[in-house]
């Protein structure tokens, strides 16, 4: 795939950002999506809609995840995240 070997960090909100970073791993980077120790903002707002459950799940398919917390908290993890070259944010 046209992406492959690239990891992108993903530290986006809202629909905007998930897409894009959707697309990249569609195209095979390798994408990791950091959401806040409460959940992503889509993912709260999506609960609160009847039947839109699925939504974050269609805009966050083909990722990896972890908790922003866990950066703080793992060295390794953070070194990790510090020296990825595409990072994408707000």
């Amino acid at each position: 795939m046209l992406l492959s070997g690239t990891i992108v960090i993903d530290i986006t909100q809202f629909i905007s950002g998930s897409r894009c970073t959707q697309i990249l791993a569609d195209m095979g980077a390798e994408v990791i999506k950091v959401e806040p120790p409460k959940g992503d903002t889509l993912r709260l707002i999506f609960q609160l809609m009847a039947g839109a459950e699925r939504c974050y799940s269609v805009f966050n398919r083909n990722k990896y995840g972890i908790v922003g917390c866990d950066m703080c908290e793992h060295r390794s993890t953070n070194k990790y995240i510090c020296q990825n070259p595409v990072c994408v944010f707000p």
